[in-house]
């Protein structure tokens, strides 16, 4: 069977578009996946705390209850493969992410969803809305 110049193009396009309508999923899903309210169970860092990772690509801090004189905390984000990117006044803060059951553990967390100034840990979420 001959196959001319114009069948093996088609057969190229239909491949990279395969492959990028997949990664495209891909980070979609792992934002779908994070949208909701997550509270840490890593009980020596931030214990109890609750993050929310919104439908509009924003992540929120909250604290039960309010604090006196809070201010609204939010940090945007998006995700790319096992990464999330966190961006916070002009700069960007990439952390690797991993899911695991109903649990979310992001590495080397540091202070950008603390008031403390705690040292980069691995931090485990679980899903709880």
């Amino acid at each position: 069977m001959k196959i001319n110049q114009s069948s093996t193009i088609a057969i190229i396009l239909l491949a990279v578009l395969s492959l990028v309508s997949f990664s495209a999923c891909e980070e979609k899903e792992d934002e779908d996946q994070l949208t909701g309210k997550w509270i840490s169970i890593t009980k020596d860092y931030n214990y109890g705390d609750t993050i929310v990772f919104t439908q509009n690509n924003t992540v929120e801090k909250w604290f039960e209850p309010t604090p006196p004189n809070y201010e609204e905390f939010t940090v945007d984000y998006y995700t790319s493969n096992d990464t999330i990117y966190f961006k916070t006044e002009g700069s960007t803060s990439p952390r690797k992410f991993s899911f695991n059951n109903s649990n979310l553990t992001i590495y080397g967390l540091t202070s950008v969803f603390s008031v403390l100034a705690l040292e980069p840990k691995d931090v485990t979420f679980k899903k709880i809305e």
